[in-house]
């Protein structure tokens, strides 16, 4: 779950000099598995943050990986954003609060890696004949969230998952009594 008061770090930027600040937040877990000859399989989380600002009509940005990094990103912002010249103006708009799901009926992480594994070997069996078959899925989900000083607050699951398939034969020669 999120463990960061995006308000606070938004409430940061704002002390510091900010006209409009956001924090962008996205926390995924990503699976890959690919198959030829072996199986390898791969689970990885990752995310991180991205922090922009709006100071005296110019942008700044910073993004890092970790939640205790999140006031340099601020500080790093909005120092970007003074040196830099602009005249950014922004349009008047509605608070908002939403969260959006998922249109997915059957989400990745809602399928065991057992069974992701056996698709992967089931398509890897149904190519054709080859020297070279090889079959990559991929799939990630998990949250994406904004939250800005215009009291904004989006949230929305994510989820893709894909599979790339293909088989392949060299042509050889023989060299024998050439």
């Amino acid at each position: 779950m999120i463990s960061v008061d995006a308000s606070r770090v938004v409430e940061l930027a704002l002390s510091l000099g900010a006209e409009y600040a956001e924090v962008r937040e996205e926390r995924l877990i990503k699976t890959e598995i690919a198959g030829s000859d072996e199986i390898n399989v791969s689970t990885r989380y990752t995310g991180g943050f991205g922090v922009r600002v709006l100071v005296n009509g110019s942008w700044g940005f910073a993004s890092v990986n970790s939640p205790g990094d999140l006031e340099w990103a601020v500080r790093k912002a909005v120092g970007l954003a003074k040196v830099s010249g602009g005249d950014v103006k922004l349009a008047e708009v509605k608070p908002i609060r939403d969260y959006v799901r998922s249109r997915m009926k059957v989400k990745p992480s809602e399928v065991s890696l057992e069974e992701k594994v056996e698709a992967v070997k089931e398509l890897l069996n149904d190519l054709p004949e080859a020297p070279r078959k090889t079959v990559k899925y991929s799939d990630f989900s998990g949250i994406k969230r904004l939250v800005t000083s215009e009291a904004k607050l989006l949230a929305s699951q994510a989820s893709s998952s894909g599979v790339t398939s293909g088989s392949s034969s060299r042509m050889q020669r023989a060299l024998e009594g050439s």
